[in-house]
């Protein structure tokens, strides 16, 4: 009836040609305030996250070095009591909690306010099966997930393995010991799924049952991550192939596309530079890599680029309680093939414009 009254009553005419279009502006620009929104709650995500080591830091300095102020005297006097006899029960009654398992908590690695979906939001973090999810190619028993590459903070590793359950296993993430020496971001971890990388650690969790996830390039491979490389410290890294050996545990191999694209490295640093052998001496010495990087706003924070897990099929290995070296090569030898394999099928799809794999050595 509306629509016979205006065509009859031209002074209705201009109202209803008008409409539709201030309906579609009004919607657009809804639209464009939502996504405005939601980017800016991803990027706060990723602030979030990067704040949480130098909160920790910073907390822990305050309660050392803060000034004893009368209005403040008793308030720190206790907090230094209380972290003391925190720091005492770390180093003692706590000090082995990662080889018994840890201690996580699937509410903190679900995100309180559902942030850590927004952190994996801001990558548009998703994980690709190369095999039907409804397979059952994960039997029973322990299995290591080698993930690759580690980029310069392996943040596809928090997106979709710390931050989302990448396979149906009771799995925990490797690290380096010195982030358990730090106070309050060591529970943190724990409670994310994290464990320390050492030897006798991960030993443990198998014998357990348990699974773990390993960035297997780690620091070594951090300096050798940039933009349309794909140079992964592989060639001689057996320490993981050994524990599988030794352990009957099923080798999973992961690439994520999409890691080495979040930064540039300010200054080129080849192998055999002086800069290069500067930040070799500062890993040597720290058990860490410090690469010279640069992202987003010119500042260390990660560009907004895609990040895509792909998991291959387990590789299954036969127990062997004291594997050879031959053993141990030709297992790796495999599993080196597969994940070379996993690469050349997925890389056209999902980072066209990369660079072929690159095996580079190191020291064991």
């Amino acid at each position: 009836q509306v629509r016979t009254q205006a065509v009859q009553d031209s002074s209705w005419s201009p109202q209803l040609s008008l409409m539709p279009p201030a309906r579609k502006s009004l919607r657009s620009l809804t639209n464009a305030g939502e996504r405005r929104l939601t980017r800016a709650g991803e990027t706060a995500a990723v602030v979030i996250w990067a704040s949480l080591l130098p909160l920790s830091l910073s907390f822990m300095a305050f309660l050392l070095r803060a000034p004893l102020s009368r209005r403040l005297q008793l308030r720190v006097r206790l907090g230094r009591w209380l972290m003391g006899l925190y720091v005492l029960w770390m180093a003692t009654s706590d000090r082995h909690i990662c080889r018994r398992g840890g201690r996580p908590w699937e509410w903190l690695r679900r995100g309180p306010l559902g942030i850590w979906k927004g952190f994996r939001s801001y990558f548009q973090a998703n994980v690709v099966y190369d095999f039907d999810e409804d397979e059952a190619v994960f039997q029973d028993g322990s299995h290591i997930m080698g993930s690759h590459p580690h980029g310069i903070f392996s943040l596809s590793t928090w997106a979709n393995i710390v931050f989302h359950k990448l396979v149906p296993l009771d799995y925990r993430i490797a690290t380096i010991a010195q982030n358990f020496r730090i106070p309050f971001w060591r529970d943190l971890l724990l409670g994310l799924g994290f464990v320390d990388a050492s030897r006798e650690t991960l030993a443990s969790l198998l014998r357990q049952g348990l699974s773990v996830a390993i960035v297997v390039g780690g620091a070594e491979e951090a300096l050798d991550s940039r933009p349309g490389t794909n140079d992964l410290t592989l060639g001689a890294r057996l320490g993981f192939v050994r524990l599988a050996l030794e352990h009957g545990a099923a080798l999973v191999p992961i690439f994520s596309f999409g890691e080495n694209e979040l930064f540039h490295q300010v200054v080129p640093n080849p192998p055999g530079s002086r800069l290069r052998e500067l930040q070799q001496k500062g890993k040597d010495h720290l058990g860490f890599s410090m690469p010279l990087v640069v992202g987003r706003w010119g500042l260390p924070f990660p560009f907004r680029e895609r990040l895509t897990t792909v998991v291959g099929r387990p590789l299954l290995v036969a127990k062997v309680e004291h594997p050879s070296l031959e053993d141990v090569l030709a297992v790796h030898s495999e599993y080196v093939r597969r994940l070379q394999d996993l690469y050349d099928r997925y890389v056209e799809r999902y980072a066209p414009d990369a660079g072929g794999l690159v095996l580079r050595d190191s020291k064991l």
